[in-house]
């Protein structure tokens, strides 16, 4: 049960929060009051990312090293599928796919830190679309890190190096920056939709975390 290189955080329908131990190789299970619960995920070599259906409740997880994404029985117990995610065009390490999240339709959206897009996959693999370019004007991305999909389906990416949130409509199109430098975040590296709207931040610079009021989203 002790963490060793924590790399992505997620919470399953049930309450159980997942955690990414790339360093492990696992996928480590807690129960609400962080008790060790078991490992899940044999056969990962560097998961890096994990992120639960709503619906279905099977889990994604972000296979940095074998450039893979695994999905999972909500029960951990049956590997339902794999896709290959080699996006990086044979950019240099480390491997830039940093975050993984599922949307309510079962899309799986992946953020690339390298090529400052967003990639988003149908549940058997097949690429649907890819949004953001390099730049600072609204809807670009420089180096996003984290990305989340609220229960509206909107698309939410930390945009890490122009210190700024965005969020997206389900099909990319940019809709607003959500907070930025003018709000205290530094570098906003992580995102993850809380359940009463608001938008949870992680800020590398900053170390700490940020709440983004659902007014403001």
């Amino acid at each position: 049960g002790a963490l060793e290189e924590p790399s992505g955080l997620a919470v399953t329908a049930d309450k159980k929060i997942l955690v990414s131990d790339w360093a492990k190789q696992v996928i480590q299970v807690f129960d609400q009051n962080g008790r060790f619960v078991r490992n899940l995920g044999s056969g990962l070599r560097r998961p890096h990312g994990v992120s639960c259906h709503t619906a279905t409740g099977n889990i994604a997880i972000l296979d940095t090293d074998l450039r893979m994404v695994v999905i999972m029985s909500r029960d951990g117990e049956r590997q339902m599928s794999t896709f290959g995610c080699n996006l990086e065009h044979n950019a240099p390490p480390p491997i830039c796919l940093d975050s993984i999240a599922v949307a309510p339709n079962g899309d799986i959206v992946m953020a690339d830190w390298w090529y400052s897009c967003v990639k988003v996959f149908d549940p058997e693999g097949h690429v649907r679309f890819t949004f953001g370019s390099p730049g600072e004007r609204g809807g670009q991305l420089n180096h996003p890190g984290g990305v989340c999909v609220d229960s509206r389906g909107n698309i939410i990416v930390a945009d890490e190096r122009n210190g700024r949130v965005q969020m997206f409509d389900a099909s990319g199109n940019f809709a607003r920056v959500l907070a930025s430098r003018s709000d205290g975040l530094e570098f906003p590296n992580c995102v993850a939709a809380v359940d009463d709207g608001k938008i949870a931040v992680t800020d590398d610079g900053k170390k700490c975390v940020f709440l983004i009021e659902h007014d403001r989203a």
